[in-house]
């Protein structure tokens, strides 16, 4: 699994390629981790090119959503495939 990141707008993407699996799980909560401590309350996780998500990888999007919730922010997802 690939993992970047970029802004537009004050709005921090999240673009995951590949499965976000239990083997991944921890490196994307490290990077929302890291985004969340830089500041970044508005996250889009861009899920086009995901191509798995298991519930660990679920587990980490809710922890992650309601962290931001807590501190005004919010995670929206975009670009839902038929997986």
């Amino acid at each position: 699994m690939n993992i970047s990141t970029s802004t537009a707008d004050g709005v921090n993407v999240v673009v995951f390629e590949g499965s976000l699996d239990t083997n991944k799980a921890p490196d994307a909560q490290s990077r929302f981790e890291e985004l969340v401590g830089e500041g970044a309350t508005k996250l889009v996780v861009d899920f086009e090119a995901l191509d798995y998500i298991s519930s660990t990888g679920l587990r980490v999007l809710l922890a992650t959503a309601k962290r931001l919730r807590s501190a005004g922010g919010s995670l929206r997802l975009c670009a839902l495939n038929e997986t």
